[in-house]
């Protein structure tokens, strides 16, 4: 087909745009847009943000005579502690301006589990990418579940609280979004 050759010539944001205008266009068809959107693919971020994690744990010394957690430590890995910090907030912000909350809450416990695995580090300072990370999950798990309280059946709202309570432990911001669940069961 001579369109579909066409459209695999344009970039992403032209095909957003083409698309976005025929909606606007025509309101009617959005439905049916949205109807064939497949369900984002977790597994190229996870990919990305393992990257950025494994990154840091190279980049330490690796002497066991010397620390792996102390200021000198983290001024060898600072670089990609930010880098890792920068991966997981804009990956959650971009599938929170895509509305697919419960991918967006898919991706939260994905992220979760690798920002446990960083480094604590001796300087409670250095910290900060690491405490800034869960409380930007955080927000974007109280938003997908603000955005999902009229659809969520109680099976769904059970699992997550099941899993909510497993990360209160490092984050007291997962506090709210299980006390919003407890809220509107």
């Amino acid at each position: 087909n001579c369109l579909l050759s066409a459209l695999k010539s344009l970039s992403p944001d032209q095909l957003i745009g083409i698309i976005g205008q025929i909606v606007i266009d025509h309101p009617s068809i959005e439905k049916e847009i949205r109807s064939h959107f497949p369900v984002a693919d977790l597994k190229p971020l996870e990919e990305r943000i393992y990257y950025l994690r494994r990154n840091i744990y190279k980049a330490l010394p690796s002497s066991r005579l010397i620390s792996k957690t102390d200021p000198t430590a983290y001024n060898r890995v600072s670089t990609h502690v930010l880098a890792f910090k920068k991966c997981v907030v804009d990956q959650g912000r971009r599938l929170v301006e895509s509305n697919q909350w419960p991918i967006v809450m898919d991706y939260v416990f994905m992220a979760w589990k690798h920002v446990r695995n960083t480094p604590i580090w001796d300087n409670p300072a250095h910290n900060a990418a690491r405490r800034q990370c869960f409380k930007s999950l955080s927000a974007q798990c109280m938003t997908a579940l603000k955005h999902m309280k009229d659809t969520m059946n109680q099976q769904s709202c059970d699992n997550y609280k099941n899993q909510l309570k497993l990360l209160v432990d490092d984050s007291e911001d997962m506090e709210w979004c299980l006390h919003f669940l407890n809220i509107h069961e």
